[in-house]
């Protein structure tokens, strides 16, 4: 059961650490390439880097995809709580400016009410008049000659004066009344028109934060890919310098070689023109 146990621990660690998945892929790329022409340990050290670069570009487009949906997330609960509170902040405003309307019309009704009741008190207080004078107006009681009162025809034009000037004082209040109502309603169309402008004005607001921030989120990505580009290009040309060296120091023993064979066959060529000269003079002595 120990070695059980020990032998499960040590593939979770091999799991883990990402050992098995890079000896299958180098499995499968001997699979496809088949074996190489040079060194196998130099062909699977190169396999496995880069399987360890993938895994690592992997690893941070998952990060920097995870911090991107992190912070859109962020940034959409934080928009949501803004669009709440002015929907609640309209909302209560709303509501106080249907109730000052509602007070408004109140207002205007008992406003409109007053003349008219005025204006019944006035005629009610006329007619008495008028019956008064009517009264006054009639014949004379008995044994006394119809004459006509001198001072009988004053107080008529008086009552008529007064009338005029009792319906121009109501003309006067029915038109301030007006007045005072085109004011109200201009008001009115004044604050719902600055309200609506407020409104309107957040939501641009909102909306240019929001391109904004995902503007941002967006420079940060590209920024983090340029920086593994680079990375990536610099790892490039390492490893090619690398392979260079290795392809010069490899190239070193062979010119050696070569000038090692040149001098040995200069070293064999120079004895065999000697011979040629020692004949060549023996043959002219003799």
């Amino acid at each position: 059961m120990s070695k059980q146990l020990q032998n499960e621990k040590q593939q979770n660690v091999i799991q883990a650490s990402g050992l098995q998945e890079a000896y299958e892929y180098l499995l499968r790329q001997l699979c496809k390439k088949g074996l190489p022409t040079g060194n196998v340990y130099e062909f699977s050290a190169q396999t496995i880097l880069k399987y360890e670069k993938k895994l690592k570009n992997q690893n941070i487009q998952n990060k920097a995809q995870q911090a991107a949906k992190e912070a859109h997330e962020k940034f959409v609960k934080k928009m949501q709580d803004k669009e709440q509170k002015n929907q609640e902040e309209i909302s209560k405003y709303e509501l106080a400016f249907r109730e000052e309307q509602k007070r408004r019309e109140l207002n205007h009704q008992s406003i409109s009410q007053e003349p008219v009741q005025r204006q019944s008190i006035d005629k009610q207080s006329l007619d008495l008049k008028n019956q008064q004078i009517e009264k006054v107006d009639q014949s004379p009681p008995k044994g006394q000659k119809n004459k006509q009162d001198p001072q009988s025809s004053p107080p008529k034009q008086e009552v008529k004066v007064q009338k005029q000037e009792s319906e121009q004082n109501a003309q006067q209040q029915q038109q301030n009344q007006q007045q005072q109502q085109q004011q109200q309603q201009q008001q009115q169309q004044q604050q719902n028109t600055n309200k609506k402008g407020a409104v309107q004005n957040q939501k641009k607001d909102t909306k240019k934060q929001q391109i904004q921030n995902e503007q941002s989120i967006l420079k940060e990505l590209k920024l983090e890919e340029q920086k593994d580009q680079q990375k990536q290009q610099e790892q490039q040309q390492k490893q090619q310098d690398q392979q260079s060296q290795k392809q010069s120091e490899q190239q070193k023993p062979q010119e050696q070689q070569q000038q090692q064979n040149k001098v040995n066959e200069v070293n064999k060529e120079q004895p065999k023109e000697q011979q040629k000269q020692d004949n060549k003079k023996t043959s002219k002595k003799k």
